[in-house]
C-alpha cells in the first residue's frame, strides 16, 4: 500500500491510498475506530 497526501493542515488531512483492497479496507476500519478526538468526515473508495 502507498499513500499520497493531497492536503494537510494542523487539524485536517486528505490522502489517497493505493494498493491491495483488503489493506485499504483495514485502514478504513482503523480510521473509524481511531482516537475519540479524531473526526472522520468522508471516506471515498474507487476501484481502478
Amino acid at each position: 500500500m502507498s499513500s499520497t497526501v493531497t492536503s494537510a493542515t494542523p487539524s485536517y488531512i486528505t490522502l489517497i491510498l493505493t494498493g491491495d483492497e483488503r489493506l485499504i479496507d483495514m485502514f478504513e476500519i482503523a480510521c473509524w475506530l481511531g482516537p475519540d478526538d479524531v473526526n472522520i468526515d468522508t471516506i471515498t473508495l474507487e476501484t481502478v
